[in-house]
């Protein structure tokens, strides 16, 4: 029997029909259901939409839900949203391990809302109970038998309450972009936890988890599991998150274009794992002037150039207070040690070379800014791309009148499609080729990014997406990266039902 209370605060949802019982009751949890576990269900179509952010961080994210947005997505030729919630607006407010069944009927309501206009509803725990609410840490996630308790519990209870609603309407995304704390044993064993949480509730319910790395980097350990894979695409970063205020040091990045530039930054030392300290490497240089120019160095960074494995220069670098050359210091280790900037360039005289190689010996890292190469009144320049995780190319000098100077180290161009391969595809392939469902549950470009590079590499990626099959979903449909209300300074926005809208960057998401 279900609860009268519960299904009251329902009543006011004239689209939830009487056949979808949505509420169930504590006397209905030991109910015998036999379902087969669906690991094979697919969406009839492919997911195309957004991301809906409003409750994602209770404080930072305390909006409402509109209806409206989700009448917009439809009408504008998308079908899907995931709605990030903090565990806090629904949880009990002295008990953050229970839920509060009181508190979810602004839950049922966006569920009814995706219902009423055929646009398929993921609901992702962004804020997961157990979270370290100063440090945003999730490490208690995954080795804290309480916080896992809990979660499990919460998904329980989800599971119950939404089970008699079909996948085409509802699915569940664990939480929301596991960071470097989990492991892939850890994360494993807390995926496999929870969906048999979920699924001793509702066998049928499709689930769908995060990447490792944030979402950058399949869980290899899910292959084989009943669940689908959502992978976040901001790659390079200094193109989805240039100058954004919430990534620090984002405001010195150099302005983005696309294709990106082949070069790789940091370089790292011996501080960090051995298969991260690879060189950058030019192949067949002409003689003349080398200049680095360095952003940040961490702790200490031991810089090395080597001309066909000669020692051209080898100089340690230690940022510190007490030294001229340096800005924007700040202290490591409560003044142990330093991080800063160089303020001069580095300037070494090459030779003619096959190999030209810049590395680092001993140390931590150092963020690069640009590569630069001159000889006889002509220069070159080739930026640096900040980003930790994507594969380094060897590269080859094509010379000073070339329309593209710096060539793969094979003769071929640099295109969006080689950085593609080797940041994303290539981590991604062990589990499309097992058949696992792979969604894209983020992307999108923010605000101060040129507009045009912004299209242009959306294209790529969306282009990509589509010939696989997968889905996607925009980080954000009203916002700084959304098609909504994005304050951009080089867009000519167009009135739409009293917002602004980018029609340039619609019409490339309708295309795909």
């Amino acid at each position: 029997m279900k609860s009268g209370k519960l299904a009251a605060a329902l009543a006011f949802l004239p689209f939830v029909a009487a056949a979808h019982d949505i509420v169930v009751a504590a006397d209905e949890q030991n109910e015998e259901r036999v379902f087969a576990v669906e690991a094979t269900w697919r969406p009839r179509e492919r997911w195309r939409g957004f991301n809906i952010y409003d409750k994602a961080k209770k404080g930072s994210f305390s909006g409402v839900w509109r209806e409206d947005d989700i009448r917009m997505i439809h009408e504008l030729g998308f079908n899907f949203v995931r709605v990030m919630i903090d565990y806090r607006f629904w949880c009990r407010d002295d008990d953050w391990t229970k839920p509060d069944p009181a508190k979810f009927p602004a839950i049922d309501e966006i569920i009814g809302w995706g219902r009423k206009y055929q646009v398929h509803t993921q609901i992702c725990f962004s804020t997961p109970p157990g979270i370290n609410h100063e440090t945003r840490s999730k490490e208690r996630l995954f080795f804290d038998p309480v916080a896992q308790e809990a979660m499990e519990t919460h998904w329980r209870y989800f599971a119950r309450r939404y089970r008699d609603l079909p996948n085409d309407e509802v699915t569940f995304n664990l939480f929301n972009e596991p960071t470097s704390e989990a492991t892939e044993e850890s994360y494993t064993a807390l995926v496999k936890k929870l969906v048999a949480a979920i699924h001793a509730e509702d066998p049928k319910r499709f689930i769908v988890i995060d990447g490792l790395l944030w979402g950058r980097r399949p869980l290899l350990g899910a292959i084989g599991l009943p669940v689908g894979q959502s992978h976040h695409a901001y790659v390079p970063m200094n193109i989805s998150h240039y100058k954004a205020g919430w990534i620090k040091g984002s405001d010195s990045w150099s302005v983005p274009t696309w294709p990106p530039s082949p070069a790789v930054s940091p370089l790292f030392g011996s501080r960090k794992p051995e298969d991260k300290q690879r060189p950058f490497v030019v192949n067949d240089v002409k003689a003349g002037t080398l200049v680095l120019n360095v952003k940040l160095v961490n702790r200490e960074a031991e810089l090395i150039v080597e001309a066909d494995g000669q020692p051209l220069f080898s100089r340690l670098y230690r940022p510190s207070p007490n030294e001229l050359g340096w800005t924007n210091l700040v202290a490591r280790d409560g003044g142990k040690e330093w991080a800063g900037r160089l303020v001069e360039p580095i300037r070494i005289a090459v030779p003619d070379c096959k190999r030209l190689s810049v590395r680092l010996g001993r140390g931590d890292w150092m963020e690069m800014d640009s590569f630069e190469l001159s000889s006889g009144g002509k220069t070159v320049s080739l930026p640096f791309v900040s980003d930790w995780q994507v594969l380094r190319h060897e590269l080859r000098f094509a010379g000073y009148e070339s329309p593209q100077p710096f060539l793969l180290e094979d003769g071929s161009a640099y295109t969006g499609d080689t950085y593609l391969d080797g940041a994303t595809s290539a981590f991604w392939k062990p589990v499309l080729d097992a058949g696992q469902f792979v969604m894209v549950g983020e992307t999108g470009v923010i605000n101060k990014t040129p507009h045009d590079v912004s299209l242009r590499w959306l294209e790529d990626n969306l282009r990509r997406w589509k010939e696989k099959g997968i889905g996607w979903a925009m980080w954000n449909f009203r916002g700084s990266m959304g098609i909504l209300d994005s304050k951009r300074d080089d867009v000519k926005y167009e009135d739409y039902q009293g917002h602004k809208l980018d029609r340039k960057m619609l019409e490339l998401l309708q295309r795909y």
